[in-house]
This record gives C-alpha cells, structure tokens and sequence, in this order.
C-alpha cells in the first residue's frame, strides 16, 4: 500500500505484438475473440491470443493457474510490448498473489483493462509502480470513439488531452453531469470499477488512496450493492483522504428489486458533501463509451471546469 516509484512502459508502435488474455470471465463465444483479435489489427498491432481464453472452468476462462500462465507467459516475453483483456467478468482477482511481479519491474509492458479487471490494472500498479490503464475490455468496444481513445492514450509519450464533460447543460442530454461540490482536487489518478477497487482493500495489493484523485464506475448491480461498496469506502477513512471524486456512468444499475430506493446519486452525494470533496456524477471517464485514461500519473480535476487535466505523460 505505500506508494511506488511510477514505472512507465514504452508507446505502442505499429507492428508491436500484444497480448490477449482473459483474466476472469471467459468470452462467451469463439467470435468474441476473433474480433477481438481483429481490433488490435486494425490499430496496426500484432495481436497474439492467450492459449486459454477460451477454457472453461465454471463462469472462468480456466482454472486460476491456466490464466496465470497465459498472463505471466505474455509478462515474461520480450517480443511482447502489451496486455489487453478480451473480457471482463469477476475472477481476475484471484490471479494476483500469482503475477510475475518481477518481470514487471524488469521490463514493463501497457497493461490495460476494465470492469472486474480493475483489481488486476490498480493491483499492478500499487505492487511495483507500473502505469497501467482503465479502459474497454476489447469486447466492449464499439464505437469509433472508444477505438480511437484506446489507440491514442497507448501510443502517446505526452499527456493525454483533457477530459472535458458538456459545458452546456442540456435537459435533452443523455450525459447531462451534475457537480455535487464544487472545487479543485489534484494528485494521482486512481480508479475504476467500484466493487474491484473495495475488493482490494486490506490485501497487499491495496492502491496508496491518500492524496489521489478518485473515478468510480460500475455496472449491473442493484443500487444497495453500490450504496454498499461506497459506504465501506467511506467508514474505512479511505474516501476523506483523497483530492476529488469523479463518478462516471453506472449503466444498467438500479433497483432490480432491492429495497433500497436512493440513486447511486443520492446514495454517493450525501458523503461526499459531508467531507466537502470536489466531485463530480455522470462524468465521462468510467462505464458506457468512455475513454482510456492511465492508472497513477498526476491529474487535476475541477469540477467547476468539469475537466479532468492529464499532468504528466503516462510512456516513454
């Protein structure tokens, strides 16, 4: 849990080879991964498939030792300059312990992921310093945008562009955000999917959360579930200790019968006023079609501007 010195791997180029692997759920279908496969070509990469993406072993894509050995083999190989998760799907968790982390300090590689694989990509990074990266699991991307996004934020060596969320309020916006306190909060970025950052908690692999700038997203789980995962963040005393708090989108989260009738809003807002933290809902960094951003450089969120500044670059 205490704080590394950052670890920056390389900018991708073309030709580069990159590593597929699937961490937790396996991709429900053969054309999951074929397509998959054929994204990395089309960004001008070498894309070389895990040996078990496609095994089976309950809602896993094999056994823990089967995706261990995929991710440590792709850790361990020179000719490969990164590692992109195909899917999402709790399970990756348990690979930790398990992770080549010394391959990592010795020759680092972009490792990117989202969703459940949050534990994996905020693991890493607390273990050796390494910049890692939240963004689309290869199955979850679908637009342009997100292609693009995912592409760039993995070849630059400068700062990303900012993230800036609509400065026109419109009722008929779908992304319409809403500053829950206004103010300006910088540090390291830190962040993801809610319920893999809490997973972490209390394990060697827990993210240094004192000074950092927080995004939180999730997805298809009840609001009380939620409500749940951001009180713990809250009594722990992890929440007061950092800068600002963006939330991005919670698709598909709701009631779904529980008896817990607040909003993710509602739920979040109260706690976050309490500590007066500079916080943002509905900011496009997390969840939906969201861009890339890197785990652990400097950034600077003002919710006033409702703009995420990047203040360093995360390659070399």
């Amino acid at each position: 849990m205490t704080s590394k010195t950052l670890i920056k791997a390389n900018a991708l180029k073309q030709g580069d080879c990159v590593g597929l692997v699937a961490p937790g759920g396996r991709p429900y279908k053969p054309s999951v991964v074929s397509r998959a496969a054929r994204l990395v070509e089309d960004m001008g990469f070498k894309p070389v498939i895990g040996e078990h993406v496609l095994e089976v072993k309950g809602h896993t894509a094999g056994s823990v030792a089967e995706r261990v050995d995929d991710f440590n083999k792709f850790l361990n190989d020179d000719a490969i300059s990164a590692l992109f998760c195909i899917t999402g799907g709790f399970g990756s968790l348990s690979l930790l312990p398990h992770l080549d982390m010394s391959a990592i300090e010795r020759s680092p590689k972009i490792i990117v992921g989202g969703g459940e694989n949050t534990a994996v990509v905020l693991g890493l990074h607390a273990r050796t310093g390494l910049i890692t990266f939240h963004g689309p699991n290869l199955q979850d991307i679908k637009s342009e945008s997100s292609f693009v996004s995912f592409k760039s934020a993995l070849t630059s060596r400068s700062s990303l562009e900012p993230i800036v969320a609509a400065t026109v309020d419109s009722a008929w916006s779908e992304s319409h955000s809403h500053v829950a306190v206004e103010g300006i909060g910088q540090g390291h970025l830190l962040g993801g999917n809610l319920t893999g950052l809490v997973s972490l908690f209390g394990t060697e692999f827990e993210p240094e959360l004192s000074g950092a700038v927080l995004f939180l997203t999730d997805h298809d789980e009840r609001n009380d579930i939620i409500d749940r995962w951001f009180t713990t963040l809250y009594v722990s005393g992890q929440l007061e200790k950092v800068k600002a708090v963006a939330l991005g989108y919670f698709d598909n989260c709701g009631n779904k019968g529980s008896f817990n009738l607040l909003s993710v809003e509602d739920s979040c807002a109260e706690r976050l006023v309490q500590l007066s933290l500079p916080s943002i809902f509905d900011f496009p960094i997390a969840g939906g079609d969201c861009p890339t951003v890197p785990i652990g450089v400097s950034s600077a969120l003002d919710t006033r501007r409702r703009a995420l500044e990047f203040l360093q670059a995360a390659l070399t």
